[in-house]
This record gives structure tokens, C-alpha cells and sequence, in this order.
């Protein structure tokens, strides 16, 4: 019982942090972070390049290859959440961003940004 009332605890937990994360969509944000771990040629985890803070995050890139170690920076626009497990079997969500370039053409000419 008492692992079913944690398990439950933490899906609501998981799910309003994941809802936090949504409201922000279409928000824009200046990115300065490394490649800590390539997921294909143009999606990546990254993490800030600052020793202060320790936030991962996913990059999609439509020109850009991406190879551990590389450091992007630019403006980036929050589109979604992706989530994996780790290696200590953990589940984590993270946010995920496109340029603002790359957004601007999904959404078109008339954008605000």
C-alpha cells in the first residue's frame, strides 16, 4: 500500500511539473550549453555551460550536426518535453528546443518572434 500511495504521489509530482514546463510553450529563452550526449546527427542532452547549474535539456537542430562535447549557442524556442531513463533506471522529463530559426519556419512568416 504504502508503495502505491509513493508511486501515485510521484505521478502527480511528474505531471504537474511536466504541466509547468507545457505552459511555457512557445517560449523563448538564450541557450549557451554542451553536448553531454548525442541522440541522433541533430538531436542531442545538453547541459549548461556553467558549473552553477546542472539543468538537461534536448536541442533539435535541422542544419546543425551534433557530436558530444560541442558547444551551442543561440536563441531557442521551448516546443515539448522528452523523456528517458538513465542508466540507474530513473525516469526523467526534460524540456526540449529548436532555434528560433528552425521555429520561425515551422510556424510560418507571421510570427511574433
Amino acid at each position: 500500500m504504502k508503495y502505491r500511495i509513493l508511486f501515485t504521489l510521484l505521478s502527480v509530482v511528474l505531471l504537474l511539473s511536466s504541466c509547468s514546463v507545457l505552459k511555457e510553450q512557445g517560449s523563448k529563452r538564450y541557450l549557451n550549453v554542451k553536448v553531454l550526449q548525442t541522440l541522433s546527427k541533430t538531436e542531442a542532452l545538453v547541459v549548461p555551460n556553467s558549473q552553477y547549474n546542472t539543468n538537461v535539456y534536448k536541442v533539435i537542430t535541422s542544419n546543425e550536426m551534433l557530436y558530444d562535447g560541442i558547444v551551442i549557442r543561440g536563441w531557442y524556442v521551448l516546443i515539448d518535453t522528452y523523456t528517458y531513463v538513465t542508466v540507474k533506471d530513473l525516469q526523467k522529463t526534460v524540456p526540449v528546443y529548436i532555434s528560433l530559426n528552425d521555429y520561425r519556419l515551422l510556424k510560418g512568416s507571421n510570427n511574433q518572434y
